[in-house]
C-alpha cells in the first residue's frame, strides 16, 4: 500500500481505502476526468475527488493498477 501524491496515481480500476476517524472506507476508482476522479465505494455511494482532497486525505493504493 501507498499514499497516492497526485490523480495521475489513481487510475480506473485502482481500488483504494480511505481510513476515517471510526471507520475505513473501501472502494475502486471508476472514472478519471481531468482535474478529478470518482471513487465508488464498497456501500454503492460514489464521491469526487479532486487534487486539494489528495492533500487533505490519505488515500491509500492497496494494489497498483496500470
Amino acid at each position: 500500500m501507498r499514499i497516492a501524491e497526485t490523480l495521475d496515481d489513481l487510475h480506473v480500476g485502482t481500488p483504494i481505502e480511505i481510513h476515517g476517524v471510526r471507520l475505513i472506507y473501501k472502494g475502486i476508482v471508476c472514472e478519471h476526468h481531468l482535474g478529478s476522479i470518482i471513487i465508488l465505494f464498497s456501500d454503492m455511494s460514489k464521491l469526487e475527488y479532486y487534487q486539494e482532497d489528495l492533500n487533505k486525505e490519505e488515500i491509500m493504493i492497496l494494489v497498483d493498477c496500470k
